[in-house]
């Protein structure tokens, strides 16, 4: 009776511990968008669709590859960037979610603060020029309103051989942020850039250089649209 009673303690316990360092069944994730034709977790090629479990090692093979998965119980998504992983030591799904190395469906807004504005509104470099900003569909910028009268806005960046590339920039419908997409290429190859966002009035001869030298990191998007 005693060694029962032992044995039901024990197990108790071992219950006990179960819940409380969370060793539970791992959590089910699907790949709703994938850049590229697939990625190997665990021992098997994942492609756009796939049901994964979050302990299965990622197997990545470039640094431009970019997934966005989704739990199966709570519909939360996730954005993972293998160019935000790096050498951080997290080879899982949820190595990468502990760790918050994801991203969200707003992170791809750049918000400036009153005291990160210079003068005539202008952005000062040390917000945002010591960090990388990932371009596959757009990047917002948050807009200036000092600006009166006939105004417009450019990216510049150069070429490969050192040609300055001025590209017309779009606001979002509201006005708050310029928008850029992949479209600044033009006809040249996608590529790393350094991007300067500046403001043009030609009516007042004067320029206003809002962003300077913006580190844009180009990911490729071979697969195409997100799966619903």
């Amino acid at each position: 009776m005693e060694k029962k009673n032992r044995i039901k303690v024990l197990l108790t316990l071992l219950l006990l511990f179960v819940s409380i360092t969370g060793y539970a069944k791992p959590e089910k994730y699907v790949i709703v968008f994938m850049n590229c034709q697939s990625i190997k977790f665990g021992k098997h090629k994942m492609h756009q669709g796939s049901v994964v479990v979050d302990d299965l090692e990622i197997k990545w093979t470039s640094s431009r590859q970019r997934i966005i998965v989704k739990n199966s119980n709570t519909q939360e998504e996730y954005k993972i960037d293998s160019y935000r992983i790096g050498d951080k030591n997290a080879k899982s799904l949820k190595d990468i979610i502990e760790k918050n190395l994801y991203s969200s469906k707003e992170d791809n807004r750049v918000l400036i603060r009153d005291e990160h504005l210079g003068k005539r509104g202008s952005s000062q470099s040390s917000h945002y020029s010591n960090y990388d900003y990932l371009l596959m569909d757009s990047l917002l910028f948050e807009c200036f309103d000092h600006a009166k009268g006939n105004m417009r806005t450019e990216a510049v960046w150069n070429s490969k051989d050192g040609t300055p590339i001025v590209t017309p920039v779009n606001k979002t419908p509201d006005g708050k942020f310029y928008v850029i997409t992949p479209t600044i290429f033009k006809k040249e190859k996608p590529q790393d850039v350094k991007l300067t966002i500046r403001e043009v009035n030609d009516e007042q001869n004067w320029t206003n250089r809002v962003y300077k030298d913006i580190s844009i990191i180009y990911i490729p998007n071979i697969r195409g649209k997100k799966k619903k």
